[in-house]
């Protein structure tokens, strides 16, 4: 029983602070919500997601990524699928969304870039050849700040009035750089050994950072959700329902193209469950800064568009979670807790 809560803690957590924020929420006034973020939440907000995506990199061991540089193919097909059949498949979905909060962030749980440290720590536990999610999270996430702005500018359209280059800046600041940071950080020996000697620690502690996010924008959209409640609005349980199994379906199809299409393409069977992981994860951090930064989504007033971000997550979780004990080889490693 420990094991089990000391693996799966934040899916758990995430199960439970989610409606906790929400009672919280429901109990404040919209006003006290604008003017805590007017002077804390904001600033909050982005320091964590700066400290997150930060500890994941300090965490990330590159060492194996120069043997997926030298036969690079199925580093290639996972980055497509991630980067772009993904969001192309997201596109048309947005028009079955009855909410325009879930349109735009089932868009934002597409765009973003492979999450930093679970698709490693997945495919490592499955057997596979984890240089070559190591090398796909490198990619996507050095591209976020233009491959998220590319697709969320193309599929909002005149809905949002979004121009690329807006995004670009706090991209590359809120995200981009502290990623760089953390690798810079690790060619020092005695950082990167103490990062490979506490990695459960750091990962643990990035984790904690997402769980305060989630509770933050639990808390925020409380009063939308009492509003909704008190004029009751049951089709808003519709409109999640709809927008879970939108982002189950993209996680899905993401995990069988790169699978199956690895097996098209003849790659061997740990380049496979690496295409297949990496492929079809999405990372939390920069889903809720885009979502909800001011400079970012969050100026345009849509609460609830970091929900579908947060449905795509805890869906990966579990999902992958499952498929590794079924595949993973006998006397393999434990799967460690993953962001």
């Amino acid at each position: 029983m420990l094991r089990f809560l000391r693996h799966h803690w934040f899916v758990i957590s995430v199960c439970v602070l989610v409606p906790a924020g929400f009672s919280i929420g429901r109990g404040m006034s919209p006003a006290d919500v604008e003017r805590f973020n007017a002077t804390v939440g904001s600033w909050m907000s982005r320091g964590l997601a700066a400290l997150i995506l930060f500890l994941m990199s300090f965490t990330l061991d590159n060492s194996r990524i120069v043997a997926a540089i030298r036969s690079p193919r199925a580093v290639l097909w996972a980055s497509i699928v991630n980067a772009g059949v993904i969001p192309l498949l997201a596109w048309p979905m947005m028009a079955f969304q009855p909410v325009a909060d879930f349109r735009i962030g089932l868009m934002i749980a597409a765009s973003v870039p492979c999450t930093m440290a679970a698709a490693s720590m997945w495919t490592r536990s499955a057997g596979g050849n984890d240089a070559i999610s190591l090398l796909v999270t490198t990619i996507t996430n050095g591209l976020c700040f233009v491959i998220a702005p590319f697709w969320l500018g193309i599929a909002s359209g005149e809905q949002l009035n979004l121009a690329a280059g807006q995004m670009m800046v706090p991209l590359i600041i809120g995200s981009f750089i502290p990623i760089v940071i953390g690798q810079l950080v690790r060619l020092h020996p005695a950082a990167a050994g103490l990062a490979d000697r506490h990695k459960s620690a750091f990962s643990n502690l990035a984790q904690a950072c997402i769980a305060l996010q989630i509770v933050w924008v639990c808390i925020t959209a409380g009063p939308q959700v009492s509003q909704g409640v008190a004029e009751g609005d049951r089709d808003g349980w519709i409109a999640a329902g709809i927008a879970w199994a939108s982002c189950t379906g993209l996680h899905v199809v993401g995990l069988v193209l790169g699978a199956w299409g690895g097996r098209w393409l003849g790659y061997a069977r740990g380049d496979r469950i690496a295409a297949a992981f990496a492929a079809s994860q999405k990372t939390l951090p920069i889903g809720i800064l885009i979502a909800r930064d001011p400079a970012l989504l969050g100026r345009l007033g849509l609460p609830f568009a970091v929900f579908p971000m947060l449905m795509y997550h805890v869906t990966q979780l579990v999902i992958d979670t499952v498929i590794v004990e079924c595949i993973k080889p006998k006397g393999g490693d434990e799967l460690e807790d993953a962001t």
